[in-house]
């Protein structure tokens, strides 16, 4: 589990970088303040799986697919 803080600064890194024009997610669509508010709360709560994820209050399609790229882009992890 990373520290909340730590991803936090890896976005704001992530909008920096130069990708392809026909990338389809804009940076301009993450939002560090409001990541950083999933990141905090999921990071207390630790949810179990998917479901309890889901289930956590502001956490809707636009933060999964934020999670999403951002585990591809930090980790290389598939979505």
């Amino acid at each position: 589990h990373e520290k909340p803080e730590r991803l936090v600064k890896e976005i704001k890194r992530l909008q920096t970088l130069d990708l392809p024009t026909h990338h389809e997610v804009s940076l301009r669509d993450i939002h560090p303040d409001r990541l950083e508010k999933i990141f905090l709360s999921t990071y207390e709560r630790q949810p179990q799986n998917f479901e309890e994820l889901l289930g956590m209050q502001g956490v809707g399609p636009k933060t999964i697919r934020a999670l999403s790229l951002i585990s591809e882009l930090l980790y290389g992890a598939q979505p």
